[in-house]
């Protein structure tokens, strides 16, 4: 299988890996991890992050590739390093890191203090997935852009071709019909707009569970604070 065949590969498999996080996500506020049928524990956690750990490594291989190329321009050849190194930094701090709350959630006894539960790895799951898709999306536009030649789309135009300011539309004064065709005229939304507005709102859902999560475990660790007798000594 050449680069170009396992890079498609590779993006179906990301697109199926975000497809299985969009469609497990849970609330938890509401406890529905817990109540789940099939319990979201860290042993079904594990298995999510050893699957995106495998798809971001192989990512890199894709990518490493690249740089073989010859006639790669510099500006490329440091976008596809600082795009594995991304990806390699997330897997070796974010997903060691995640790996540890996992395997304290299965091996932690029913008398421990300051538990780990289901509901504060998908919390801090939602922040890691993150970055999985931002670095997900630094390696389709390394794609994109091999398969334009190295050329950046914004260089795609000739600089011979003259850029045409489109002017602003003359009302006619006193012309009040006119004047409300104008207004009434349905404005076009940037999809790129669209889009990083989408991002944004789920990085703050995801902040937000995350938040809730700290804050019952500050509250477990406050009742059980108070739930201690000191004994002063005479």
């Amino acid at each position: 299988m050449d680069t170009v065949d396992k890079s498609i590969c590779l993006a179906s498999d990301m697109e199926q890996l975000k497809l299985q996080h969009n469609t497990s996500k849970t609330n938890s506020l509401n406890g529905t991890v817990q109540d789940s049928p099939s319990k979201k524990n860290g042993e079904w956690f594990l298995k999510v992050t050893d699957n995106a750990q495998e798809k971001l490594l192989e990512l890199c291989e894709v990518a490493s590739h690249h740089l073989e190329d010859e006639g790669i321009p510099d500006e490329a050849s440091g976008q596809i390093r600082a795009a594995i190194g991304k990806a390699q930094l997330l897997v070796n701090k974010k997903f060691k890191q995640f790996r540890g709350l996992c395997e304290k959630n299965l091996t932690q006894g029913p008398d421990e203090p300051f538990p780990t539960t289901s509901q504060d790895l998908a919390g801090f799951w939602d922040l890691v997935y993150i970055q999985v898709e931002q670095c997900e999306n630094n390696f389709r536009d390394i794609q994109l852009l091999k398969s334009s030649g190295w050329v950046p789309s914004g260089n795609a135009q000739s600089s011979d071709v003259a850029v045409v300011t489109p002017r602003k539309p003359v009302t006619p004064r006193g012309n009040k019909s006119f004047e409300g065709a104008l207004k009434s005229e349905p404005r076009v939304k940037n999809k790129s707009t669209t889009k990083a507005t989408s991002a944004t709102k789920a990085r703050d859902e995801a902040r937000k569970r995350l938040m809730a999560a700290k804050k019952a475990m500050k509250e477990r660790r406050n009742s059980e604070t108070d739930d201690v007798i000191y004994v002063s000594s005479s």
